[in-house]
């Protein structure tokens, strides 16, 4: 552990609450979770920093969120074998840090399940957070021993695909990276059989005369892809009961 002190020693209140400020304990943590940092793990280390009164950050390639923040730490995105650094300060932070640490040696405690057990693997391209928040709420609701791995980059979602299939996708096309139609085309071209739901938000007016026009499910015809996918559309906004709806006539 070490206590970082900044080159000046002085910080306005702004960026008091900020690892960059003096005083700050800090360690390094290696992620060695199966699928990263992703919502379970997250969910138990964000439960460990909570029963800390000191205020906790996690960093991971120059980015600081709370360590007490479900859905920042998920959005770290830190795959297995990240590096990433903690820091604490108050009362009780070496406590905290040295736990934190422990909790990340220990695997986040999470138990390997019985060979008989399968539990699904979602997958989540959205860059969205408002939409990304929703996803996860509802998806760890309905089925709470889901494993989810978040990405809010196309390149970065496309190359989880590929390295192993989920049980389901839910993407949307306007994000970073690789766009959501392209990603549906290779995955196509593959000929992977795994369930996905395509988020589409129709931001003009033209488009939104298309789709008054034809049913929902015929808009996924004009994407070549998608007819040799199992695939369902849902539009923008939608509700959690609408998404819980098309996952189960997915079969899952």
């Amino acid at each position: 552990m070490a206590i970082t002190e900044p080159p000046d020693g002085s910080a306005s209140d702004a960026k008091a609450a900020f690892p960059e400020s003096q005083g700050w304990v800090t360690a390094k943590a290696t992620v060695n979770a199966p699928d990263g940092l992703c919502a379970r793990p997250s969910a138990t280390l964000a439960k460990l920093a909570a029963s800390f009164s000191s205020v906790i950050y996690l960093e991971h390639f120059g980015e600081k969120v709370s360590a007490k923040s479900i859905m920042g730490l998920m959005m770290l995105a830190a795959g297995p074998g990240s590096e990433v650094t903690v820091y604490a300060k108050g009362a009780d932070a070496e406590v905290a840090v040295a736990e934190i640490v422990a909790l990340f040696s220990r695997d986040f405690d999470i138990l390997p399940p019985l060979e008989s057990v399968r539990f699904p693997r979602v997958v989540i391209l959205d860059d969205e957070p408002w939409y990304l928040k929703m996803l996860i709420t509802t998806i760890c609701q309905a089925y709470p021993q889901a494993k989810i791995i978040s990405f809010d980059d196309g390149d970065k979602a496309l190359n989880d695909l590929t390295e192993q299939d989920p049980d389901l996708f839910i993407f949307d096309d306007d994000h970073p990276g690789i766009s959501g139609c392209e990603i549906a085309e290779r995955l196509a071209a593959r000929k992977v059989k795994f369930p996905m739901i395509f988020a589409i938000e129709f931001r003009s007016d033209k488009e939104m005369s298309k789709l008054r026009l034809v049913p929902l499910e015929m808009f996924l015809s004009w994407f070549p892809a998608s007819l040799k996918l199992n695939i369902k559309v849902l539009q923008k906004p939608f509700y959690p009961e609408e998404l819980l709806k098309v996952i189960r006539k997915l079969g899952i």
